[in-house]
């Protein structure tokens, strides 16, 4: 280490603190320090990637995807989400941002080291460096202090890198003016809507049934069915021959107090006045003032539900305010910061979140607590029962698939043993239509993984423990068309139904693009003009709805070119359209909006510079990855 700190502080550190530090310094992470061992899995120009590097990037990314997912991480979400190849290519982007670092003559001071591992508060204690803390925290790990040292130095060098990319990155006021008019533009549109239902009167011939039919057969392919037999151990089933006794509940008690303990909460009332990001200094200080008037009413001795009802700008104002009752952590930190130190009847002084001004009056504190034994027992017993009944579920399950196994055939063992056979209906992929069936989805997984007389394995589901057996098996297929013959002329009438509403709108568009006006045209076609409103790029397209197609190209129309080239079709009804106005956002608004919309420019910029500088560098070094070892 730098010699200092290595007298000082040990050899070793825990990953999850170390992942956290890294991430601080560096985009793309860092790699390992000692990347000259004999197990090479890639090299970038003359440096090596070893085995042990690429294990340990790799499974710090599955660790992340466990907290993001929980149980439902496993072998195959793991391979969708190609984590082996994502691990080996942020190792190999580590490599050239930090051979890039150095071509450039960049580096990190042993100075620079100390002060930035000192900083960091997993060492600290009390706000000082604590080497006996440092020395814990990286002996827990098996993490030698060279190597610490090398990834932080790693880290920093790349964040340096990263800064000079960033340095160069400009955001001038016209770029900012421009994205705020194309974000916040909003226009209007005329439009005549042609809607199917309006040609009910449409005839179907047995040939164009034929045709149709033949043409479309793939969509009247049927599901793949299977029909299974089941014995079922169902949880509840097995409670009644559970007994838990006092001192079961007692040593349950004793070993999970942390379930027991209640967080402090209060019960409290607030009014907001709010704020918004786009507000400026004048917004802010007349909102706050507003609150202080409340405040000051409040401390006279209004009732403050009726002062929350009148001047409460959010969703409590219909109730007075109120919150009810709530811990330090459901409340973002200004407002439960104010609130935890308060006491009953304690009305606050105007408090800022991002939502606005506060002004919080402490009816009831809740102090941290646990609670007795006397409080839980019934609780514990409950659960203690609940889960000896599964423990005695899956032993009758599981001693019942050996002799199934043995036999193959569930018919015989639930006849031998006086179990309930149960035989589901055909089913798809969805699951069986049973409603004693909680988990309908993992039953209909676990009866298409069945293979023909093969008996499953027992299958854990929330209500119990399943073993299956195959019973039918229907595979997916097209029905003749005998069997088929209205749906198909129902389907056909549909068809003809929206080309006939689609050529009718073609045929306006035709005319009004040829010159007759858009008003006249519709009038001839007994059809009524609407207008959407001013709506923008984001949003539904005024009384149209979601349309995203439509949206994108009615910003493509002005003045002179009013008529698009096509028409749309949203929710089966076919639209043509005309240009009607357009609004350009204001100068306030832009004001109030700049430092904001310029930030987030430069930001996007910076990941762009530092993307191509990326591409650039993959182009230009030799890259060799032994895929064969991933």
């Amino acid at each position: 280490m730098l010699d200092l700190m290595r007298k000082k502080a040990g050899s070793w550190m825990i990953k999850f603190i170390l992942g956290a530090i890294i991430v601080v310094f560096a985009f793309w992470g860092v790699g390992s320090f000692n990347a000259r061992r004999l197990n090479t899995i890639a090299t970038v120009g003359d440096t090596v990637i070893t085995f042990e590097e690429y294990r340990d990037a790799y499974d710090r990314m599955v660790e992340q995807m466990r907290e993001r997912f929980g149980g439902q991480l496993d072998a195959k979400m793991i391979e969708a989400l190609r984590l082996k190849q994502q691990a080996i290519d942020q190792l190999v982007n580590d490599r050239l941002m930090i051979n890039e670092a150095k071509r450039l003559g960049l580096g990190v001071t042993n100075e620079e080291l100390t002060r930035a591992i000192g900083g960091l508060g997993a060492f600290q204690r009390e706000g000082r460096f604590a080497p006996d803390l440092y020395r814990r925290l990286l002996e827990a790990n098996r993490m030698s202090p060279e190597s610490f040292e090398q990834e932080q130095r790693q880290a920093m060098l790349i964040g340096k890198l990263r800064s000079v990319v960033a340095d160069t990155v400009q955001v001038s006021d016209s770029e900012a003016r421009r994205w705020y008019d194309f974000i916040n533009a909003k226009v209007a549109l005329d439009y005549v809507s042609f809607d199917p239902d309006k040609y009910p009167d449409l005839t179907v011939s047995e040939d164009e049934v034929a045709a149709y039919y033949k043409d479309h057969k793939e969509d009247y392919k049927t599901a793949p069915m299977r029909s299974v037999k089941y014995l079922f151990f169902g949880i509840d089933d097995f409670t009644a021959r559970t007994t838990v006794s006092d001192d079961e509940v007692r040593d349950y008690y004793d070993g999970h107090q942390s379930e027991f303990r209640q967080e402090a909460s209060v019960d409290a009332r607030h009014v907001l006045i709010r704020t918004g990001p786009e507000d400026n200094d004048e917004a802010v200080e007349a909102a706050r003032q507003k609150a202080v008037a409340v405040m000051e009413k409040a401390r006279a001795g209004e009732d403050f539900a009726e002062l929350a009802r009148k001047n409460s700008q959010d969703g409590t104002a219909a109730s007075g305010g109120e919150l009810g009752r709530f811990t330090r952590g459901q409340m973002v930190k200004p407002f439960a910061d104010k609130a935890f130190s308060m006491k009953a009847g304690e009305i606050s002084e105007p408090v800022r979140t991002q939502y606005g001004w506060h002004v919080i009056k402490v009816e009831q504190v809740h102090p941290a607590q646990t609670r007795s034994l006397e409080e839980v027992s019934d609780e514990i017993r409950t659960r203690l029962r609940a889960a000896k009944a599964k423990s005695l579920a899956f032993d009758a399950a599981d001693a019942t698939w050996e002799a199934a196994f043995d036999a193959n055939d569930l018919n015989s063992v639930a006849e031998s043993r006086s179990l309930t056979l149960h035989t589901t209906e055909r089913f798809d992929r969805k699951g069986p239509s049973d409603s004693s069936i909680a988990d309908k989805a993992k039953f209909a997984e676990a009866a298409f993984a069945l293979t023909k007389d093969a008996v499953s394995d027992v299958v854990e589901m929330s209500d119990g423990y399943y073993i299956m057996q195959l019973k039918e098996e229907i595979p997916s297929e097209i029905p003749p068309l005998e069997a088929l013959t209205e749906a198909v002329r129902a389907d056909v009438k549909t068809a003809k139904q929206r080309d006939k509403a689609r050529q009718a709108a073609q045929d306006m568009l035709d005319a009004v693009r040829g010159g007759q006006d858009f008003a006249d045209a519709a009038k001839a076609r007994e059809q009524v003009v609407q207008n959407t409103g001013l709506f923008g790029r984001q949003g539904p397209v005024g009384s149209i709805g979601s349309a995203g197609e439509l949206a994108a190209a009615a910003f493509r129309l002005s003045k002179e070119a009013p008529m698009p080239e096509t028409v749309f079709n949203v929710k089966q009804r076919w639209y043509v359209v005309r240009f009607n106005q357009r609004e350009t956002p204001d100068d306030a608004g832009f004001g109030r909006q700049k430092e904001r919309i310029m930030a987030q420019l430069r930001q996007q910029k910076q990941y762009e510079a530092l993307d191509a500088l990326l591409a650039r560098l993959h182009t230009q070094s030799r890259i060799d990855i032994k895929n064969d070892m991933l």
